[in-house]
This record gives C-alpha cells, sequence and structure tokens, in this order.
C-alpha cells in the first residue's frame, strides 16, 4: 500500500464519497455511491492499555453491509448521503512532544515517525504547531523575547531549530502530503499589558506589529523547509488560563483588528486564517464576527474545541455561513485531537503530546512562567531515552 486511498481503504475510512473527501479526489455522489464497497480486509488495530500493552496487535475490525434490522452500529457509512469533507486526523508538534523525539535514536525516531505518518501506517495528515510557548513546552518562550522590539529587529525562531524543525521535517519525509498549521498561545510578553506570556491582553497598539509577528514565522519557517498553511489566531481565545500558562484573551474588536492587519500580510504565502479556536459555546461570538466584511474577507474557517457546549452548536454557523468551514481542533481532556472540515461532529484518537497513546507525566518546571508538561514515548520506545 503506497497510496493514501489505500490506506484508508484498508483502515475502513476510504470507502466512496467519504475517501474522496479525505484524498482530495474528485468523485462525484453519484459515482461514489456506486463505486463504494466494504473493504475486502478488516481494520488493523493497535492496544495500549493498564495491563502493559503498548501498540500491541489487536483484534480486525471488518466493515459489513447494514442489515435490514440490524441494530445501531458505533460507524455507518452511507456513500449517498455526504454531508462532511474531512481534512484530515493528526498531532501536535509540541516544544515538549520535539524534545522527547529529539533525545531516541536516529533510527528509533525515525522508525516512530514513519509509524504515526507514514503512508503505509498510520498515516496521520495534520500537524499543529505552537507559534511559540504552549502548556507543553520545556519553558516559556517566544520569537523576540526581552525588552520591547516594535521593528522585530531580534526575531528568530532559533529555538525551533534544534529539535522542532528537524522533527517536522522528518514527518514531512514520511508524509509529504502532511497539512501543518501554527496556533500561538501568546504574544511576547512586552506586547502585552500584563508584559508576561501568561496571560493578559495585547496592548491595541501591538496589534499591527503581531500581524508581522505571524508573517515572520510563516515566512521563515517555509525558508527552514516547512510550509505553514493556515494560522489560528490564538489557541482558547476567550481564556486567561488565571496566568497559569501562555495565553491571551482577545475581544472581538481587537482579533477583528489583528484578521485585517494579517490578512494581507498573508496572501503572497497562500496561509489561510481560522478563528476562535475555542469552545463550541462560543458560536455566537462567530456568527457575529463573520457577519463583517473586513473580517470574513480573510478567514473562511472557524476551528472548534469540544470541552464545553456540544457538537451541535458548529450547525448555527454552518447554515447562516454554509460556505465557512468549521475544523475541529481539541476534544478530550486525554489529547484526542481533531482536525477536519465537517458539518457534525465525528471524532478518533490520534498520536499528540498527552494523547491516548502516549503516558502523561508532569516534572517540575524549568521555568517559573511554564506549567513544564511532557510526554513519554510507549514502551517500545522508552528503552533510548
Amino acid at each position: 500500500m503506497t497510496t493514501r486511498r489505500e490506506v484508508l481503504k484498508y483502515a475502513g475510512l476510504g470507502v466512496g464519497a467519504a475517501a474522496a473527501s479525505v484524498l482530495g479526489v474528485p468523485l462525484s455522489a453519484k459515482v461514489a455511491a456506486n463505486q463504494a464497497q466494504p473493504a475486502n480486509k478488516p481494520a488493523q488495530t493497535e492496544v495500549t492499555d493498564k495491563s502493559g500493552k503498548r501498540l500491541a496487535a489487536g483484534p480486525g475490525i471488518a466493515w459489513t453491509k447494514v442489515a435490514k434490522k440490524a441494530a445501531p452500529a458505533d460507524v455507518t457509512v452511507d456513500p449517498t448521503k455526504p454531508a462532511q469533507t474531512i481534512l484530515g486526523f493528526g498531532a501536535a508538534f509540541t516544544d515538549a512532544s520535539c524534545f522527547t523525539l529529539s533525545r531516541l535514536s536516529d533510527s528509533d525516531r525515525a522508525n516512530l515517525l514513519h509509524t504515526m505518518f507514514g503512508q503505509d501506517q498510520h498515516a496521520l495528515s495534520m500537524g499543529r504547531i505552537p507559534i511559540g510557548a504552549s502548556d507543553y513546552s520545556t519553558a516559556a518562550y517566544s520569537y523576540d523575547d526581552g525588552a520591547a522590539d516594535p521593528e522585530l529587529k531580534r526575531f528568530s525562531i532559533d529555538h525551533d531549530r534544534d529539535y522542532i524543525l528537524p522533527t517536522l521535517r522528518a514527518a514531512l519525509s514520511a508524509n509529504p502530503d502532511l497539512f501543518l498549521f501554527g496556533s500561538p498561545w501568546s504574544p511576547p510578553g512586552w506586547m502585552k499589558y500584563s508584559n508576561s506570556m501568561l496571560g493578559g491582553n495585547i496592548r491595541p497598539e501591538n496589534i499591527s506589529t503581531y500581524a508581522r509577528y505571524f508573517q515572520k514565522f510563516v515566512d521563515e519557517y517555509a525558508t527552514a523547509g516547512v510550509k505553514v498553511r493556515a494560522v489560528t489566531t490564538q489557541n482558547e481565545i476567550d481564556a486567561d488560563q488565571g496566568g497559569r500558562m501562555p495565553a491571551c484573551p482577545w475581544p472581538e474588536e481587537d482579533e477583528e483588528r489583528l484578521v485585517a492587519a494579517l490578512g494581507p500580510l498573508l496572501e503572497a504565502s497562500g496561509t489561510k486564517i481560522w478563528t476562535l479556536d475555542h469552545n463550541y459555546n462560543l458560536f455566537g461570538r462567530a456568527l457575529d464576527q463573520l457577519s463583517r466584511p473586513r473580517f470574513k474577507k480573510y478567514v473562511n474557517t472557524v476551528a472548534w474545541h469540544g470541552y464545553v457546549g456540544t457538537p451541535e452548536m458548529m450547525g448555527n454557523v454552518k447554515q447562516k455561513f454554509p460556505d465557512v468551514e468549521p475544523t475541529g481542533r481539541k476534544a478530550s481532556p486525554c489529547g484526542i485531537w481533531l482536525s477536519m472540515s465537517a458539518a457534525g461532529p465525528i471524532s478518533a484518537p490520534s498520536i499528540a503530546a498527552g494523547s491516548c497513546r502516549f503516558i502523561r507525566r508532569r516534572k517540575k518546571s524549568r521555568s517559573p512562567d511554564c506549567i513544564g508538561r511532557w510526554c513519554t514515548m510507549p514502551a517500545r520506545f522508552a528503552a533510548a531515552l
């Protein structure tokens, strides 16, 4: 199996219109319905559990045609009723996870990344890049730390050159189709009223500078061999996090100023802008902002989190703005990540720092400004740490 079509077919995900949407294949609903057949091989499964199993081979799962009086199934695919276009599923390339990966031997790291992203393996197809420190970082950092620097003369992604960019390039080598997008947890501290990355709002007079900060991140990552295809304006845009971790709440009017400044700067790179990046219950904010032409001109995707509210709330935005894509981002405290464009809810586990296939633990923070969350590898890679 060498193509995404074949991989997803045998994984039980690539049937008819569902496969076409995931793979970007332009099939009509009629053609997809006529060609759709259950996969003739069972999906392979792997199990990690409390008994000590670590990615152990599990029982095969086969797709079957639905009997007329069958009990409700966990997943039913009806290619005659297309409803959502799946952009992909993926993992977060946090500072902590990339640092942990860097401690593996070259062969074990390549093996793990191939298992996660290789098109003949799990074929994860999306990756999230924190723009600076997140709550899964070895320390709190931005790309322009120190005193105020409105000209961004000090801007540098050197922090990422040691182990984040090499990990991203290795993942791209395993899957050249990998869709990468960036999300900031906070602007540099000097841009904010709090003078810290830990909570607090950005000063409005620094918004245009922050837009250029985004542009520099996208451009310098591209020069380093990593194309960033989209950015969100802010991770969890309505949360201050009590000053415990990098965060920055954005009032609507300030986010709109950022989008108006950032949109023209990203046109050359083709990098898209996604908004909200927070919970379902904030759909009213998205409705309000998308009704404003200067905002909607540059934003065509709403990123959702599933911590508060219900998936059905996404439909309020889809109904009003059918051309706007709702993209699921985070959906579980245990780290299940979703990356999709969908008209309704969908979920699947993925490998990420803190996900169900990794053991999450906490160490004493290296910095007073950082929670210091770390992750460990599955058992078969642990000996190399």
